[in-house]
């Protein structure tokens, strides 16, 4: 929990700040993250309220915002269509508009590599015998590229 110009304390939900508002003027935005467990309600009410500064007309203190809790996605897995493909797919979650899709390389930092409205993205910007991890929400899935498999030889494509 952030934001600009703010002192915020996550243990009592607070955030104070000592300079007076402009007429007309609004503070900079506060920013919460939160983690959702997977058995959350599909729906909550997000409630804040404000205070102080003299007021007296306190019937606008208050708001309330609907949100909507969307899972992440479950089956994400990945095949090796070759050396330098993988195929990313997973079951559709229930009110998803789209998903960031991520790939680290090497131990690298994870980057997003596109943002597919469907539930499946081919990843074709592959180097062979890279370790990748890819990411969808919080699920992650681990493949080795490894070279083109050779005839005669079990030597997968991915693992």
């Amino acid at each position: 929990m952030a934001g600009t110009g703010w002192s915020c304390n996550l243990g009592t939900l607070t955030c104070t700040r000592n300079d007076a508002l402009a007429a007309s003027a609004s503070y900079p935005a506060i920013t919460l993250t939160v983690n959702v467990n997977n058995n959350a309600p599909a729906s909550i009410i997000n409630m804040v309220s404000v205070s102080g500064g003299g007021e007296t007309f306190t019937a606008d203190s208050i708001a309330n915002d609907p949100t909507t809790i969307i899972v992440r996605p479950a089956n994400f897995g990945a095949t090796a269509t070759s050396t330098s493909q993988v195929s990313l797919a997973w079951d559709a979650v229930l009110g998803a508009t789209g998903y960031q899709i991520f790939r680290s390389s090497n131990n690298g930092p994870f980057v997003m590599i596109g943002s597919p409205t469907t539930n499946n993205f081919p990843d074709t910007m592959l180097t062979p015998n890279n370790l990748c991890l890819f990411r969808a929400g919080d699920r992650w899935i681990e493949h080795w590229i490894a070279e083109q498999q050779r005839p005669g030889h079990d030597n997968p494509l991915y693992r």
